[in-house]
């Protein structure tokens, strides 16, 4: 990729920012499944029958899909573990360290069928094929979901002549991916069939992915690529860095707000165990350990809710669902 000129110089200044900010934000995947074993795991005295001295276990999972393609699994579960002790340290808590706190999406599934785990932390569309199997007056999200959620952006150049969705017909798309991104293909396969275009993979003339926020929005800025998927509050900390990437690229879409990662706890989960879980959960930010936590994955805190906050995030993957079930089946 070369860079001229004026805006060439300006983006190699941005994009060492911008590189520094990703070597800490990689990680912010790992957030909900961090956060779920320094408190799911837990074990605060005096909550459970079995003796006075006794401590209660409250089983955790977590998604492999919340890890970034470029974090190695064993290093994500010793930063994990790292972290917790930071924590436990502080706030007086012992932790236990469950085997395999990631587990591939197939695998927590099926714990999380089998009573296995008591909470765990998945992408919202892995927690919605078991949510039957879940606490619905309890569900952990971030803070900043509270009061809207992730937004999911088309972007192409000011200067390409697209000014509209249908317009991208037959051209080219790089999708970020990551955890944040898990309800991306949903929402795109809803806009393509509402506006009565086709399905994605017959729409677009190449659709590429890369787990690289910048590897998604620079090719379209240098027109290498006529557009990108990408979240909105990951374009804007680009923009925020390189403020042409703001003036040079334009939205073509924006998706409805959704909130793609979830903590929840299994419905069989003992009352005082849950409600241990929920307290430590919540109150991470009032501890230094925690508060370091909570900024190295830029985030406030976790907030406790029930599990309709959820509802026009769960509607979109129903609608998806619909739609792809409509494609394939064979047309009269």
């Amino acid at each position: 990729m070369h860079m001229h000129g004026a805006h060439g110089a300006g983006l190699r200044e941005g994009l060492t920012k911008l590189r520094a900010w990703s070597h800490g934000a990689r990680t912010l995947l790992l957030i909900p499944a961090g956060l779920l074993l320094l408190a799911g795991a837990a074990q605060l005295r005096g909550s459970d029958g079995v003796g006075s001295g006794s401590l209660p276990r409250v089983r955790v999972g977590a998604s492999t899909s919340l890890v970034s393609a470029e974090v190695n699994e064993n290093d994500a579960r010793a930063a994990i573990k790292t972290w917790a002790d930071a924590l436990s340290q502080e706030a007086g808590i012992k932790i236990v360290y469950v085997p395999e706190i990631l587990s591939t999406p197939a695998q927590l599934a099926q714990r999380v069928r089998q009573g296995e785990v008591e909470a765990f932390s998945a992408p919202t569309p892995e927690y919605s094929q078991v949510i039957s199997y879940t606490d619905k007056s309890l569900v952990i999200v971030d803070q900043s979901y509270m009061t809207g959620g992730e937004e999911y952006l088309i972007l192409v150049h000011a200067d390409s002549g697209i000014r509209t969705l249908a317009d991208l017909r037959g051209h080219t798309l790089i999708r970020h991916t990551n955890a944040v991104m898990s309800l991306a293909d949903d929402w795109l396969d809803t806009l393509l069939a509402g506006s009565n275009l086709e399905p994605p993979a017959s729409f677009f003339g190449q659709s590429t992915s890369t787990p690289k926020l910048s590897r998604a929005v620079l090719p379209v800025y240098f027109h290498q690529t006529d557009a990108c998927l990408v979240h909105r509050r990951g374009f804007e900390i680009m923009g925020e860095m390189n403020p042409q990437l703001r003036t040079k690229l334009r939205v073509v879409a924006t998706s409805p707000k959704v909130i793609p990662v979830v903590v929840a706890v299994h419905k069989d989960c003992p009352q005082r165990q849950k409600d241990a879980f929920r307290s430590v959960m919540v109150r991470l930010s009032d501890t230094v350990a925690g508060r370091q936590i909570l900024t190295l994955f830029a985030s406030r805190s976790v907030m406790a809710a029930d599990a309709s906050i959820l509802g026009p995030t769960l509607e979109l993957i129903s609608t998806a669902n619909r739609v792809r079930a409509r494609s394939a089946s064979p047309r009269r």
